[in-house]
């Protein structure tokens, strides 16, 4: 396989995990940040592995600027959507807000 189709690959693989990761922390722990942080960390990581494996396998540093560039901004991409995909999901799991019903003093007033 070549360095190009492992680049994609790793793309892939990386910003996949990284969306499925934040959505299962999500959905098991019901924690926004927790689910974010983690999710980000994971993809930080990728990042800087992929960039520095690329760097290190190509001989033009136009392209290494070129495919460094790009992946730096779909990491960005990843992280907005991710965010908002997981409050999504916090604001479906708690469900719609109830109004309280007021009680017969609060409507009427103390007469």
């Amino acid at each position: 396989m070549s360095s190009n189709a492992l680049y994609w690959l790793f793309t892939l693989l990386a910003f996949g995990i990284t969306l499925l990761m934040g959505f299962v922390l999500m959905r098991r722990t019901k924690k926004l940040w927790l689910s974010f942080g983690i999710s980000t960390l994971f993809n930080t990581l990728m990042t800087v592995v992929v960039c520095v494996w690329w760097a290190k396998v190509t001989d033009d540093s136009y392209k290494v600027l070129f495919y460094n560039m790009f992946y730096l901004l779909g990491y960005v991409n990843v992280i907005i959507i991710d965010f908002f995909a997981l409050l999504s999901m916090r604001k479906k799991s708690e469900g719609p807000v109830k109004a309280r019903k007021k009680t017969y003093e609060e409507e009427y007033g103390d007469s």
